[in-house]
């Protein structure tokens, strides 16, 4: 998955519309957090090399299993970065307004996302988009909480424009009327916004050193945490690595599959690993265009099988969630095997390479 960046949106400044520029689609979908994050961070070019040097880390929530609102697998550290310190400062400008410093009233709430969004700020907030007809979770019987980012507004059709998941469950950037968010956003107990803003003159070059030093760690099952505490708390809760997730991913497959609390199998960490297999074949396809290495030396045949492999186990989750076959659950872990196995030999065959 090589970024483009043709899917950097034009910067649109009219009299009464403005929208910012997202990098849309963005390269991660697992994690609604992550995918806005990125759409904002990639939307500057200078960025690019250091997503390339990034994410090669996998980390499982050990305590997910009976925790159905948790994430259990995050491509590290997505969902782990403390809040205040959150996709680094160099890139990205953040400042998080609570309700209590900022009055938000009904009457004043457009005029202020209008003003950030014109001095180039994007606007993410937690809002009960169950109230939001085109949203994938319209439901006006019930409440509906996750966050949102506007990125822009047109004031002549009354509306925003959101990056949320539409009916059909796909990203997508919704055109909202204000009245609806504003409606969304008072039935919300959560009201702070975070206010972000791209930083100017990025100098970041690929690390070749960085990136070798992350796949040993994740070949080695190593805590990432312990050297990047800088911009993580030192302190999280208890997290497997690396190929050590493998494992972990057949327990939780085990542990829904016998459960009789559970009538499915969370898709949400079998897609983020196939996403995680997407971007290490993005991240070799960047370094073999950029001669930052030898091509000779590895197989891209071999990382398209992982690839390959990776999606046939989130379709089987999907498969088995529709038919409850259990013979599917069956092969799902077999293919688990599989797929370790053959990461793990192309994993330490680039590490020679290094």
């Amino acid at each position: 998955m090589l970024l483009n960046i043709k899917k950097i949106t034009r910067h649109i400044k009219e009299t009464g519309n403005k929208e910012l520029p997202p990098y849309f689609p963005p390269p991660v979908y697992f994690s609604l957090d992550g995918a806005v994050s990125f759409a904002i961070l990639l939307s500057n070019e200078d960025t690019h090399e250091w997503f390339y040097s990034s994410f090669i880390q996998l980390a499982f929530y050990n305590q997910c299993m009976d925790r159905p609102t948790v994430h259990p697998l995050t491509i590290y550290p997505m969902r782990l970065i403390n809040p205040k310190l959150k996709e680094i400062a160099i890139f990205q400008k953040r400042t998080l307004l609570f309700e209590d410093t900022m009055s938000f009233s009904r009457n004043n709430l457009m005029d202020n996302i209008i003003q950030w969004i014109n001095n180039d700020y994007y606007v993410l907030s937690r809002i009960n988009v169950a109230m939001l007809p085109k949203a994938r979770h319209f439901n006006p019987s019930r409440n509906y909480i996750h966050g949102v980012c506007c990125i822009g507004y047109n004031d002549t059709l009354k509306t925003l424009k959101i990056v949320d998941f539409d009916h059909k469950g796909e990203l997508s950037m919704l055109d909202v009327s204000y009245e609806n968010f504003i409606d969304a956003f008072f039935s919300s107990d959560d009201k702070r916004v975070i206010l972000s803003q791209m930083q100017k003159d990025i100098d970041y070059k690929i690390n070749l050193e960085f990136i070798k030093e992350q796949i040993y760690e994740y070949v080695n099952s190593i805590d990432s945490n312990r050297r990047h505490s800088f911009i993580v708390p030192s302190t999280i809760p208890d997290y497997s690595w690396g190929l050590s997730v493998y494992e972990k991913l057949i327990s939780f497959i085990d542990f829904r599959f016998y459960s009789t609390k559970y009538n499915h199998i969370d898709y949400r960490p079998f897609y983020a690993l196939y996403e995680h297999k997407l971007l290490m074949m993005g991240r070799l396809q960047y370094l073999a265009l950029h001669s930052l290495i030898d091509v000779s030396t590895l197989d891209f045949n071999e990382y398209q099988k992982i690839v390959a492999k990776a999606e046939r186990i989130r379709m089987l989750v999907l498969k088995y969630n529709s038919s409850k076959e259990p013979s599917i659950i069956q092969r799902t872990k077999l293919y688990i095997i599989e797929l370790h196995d053959l990461e793990k030999i192309f994993l330490q065959q680039m590490l020679r390479w290094f």
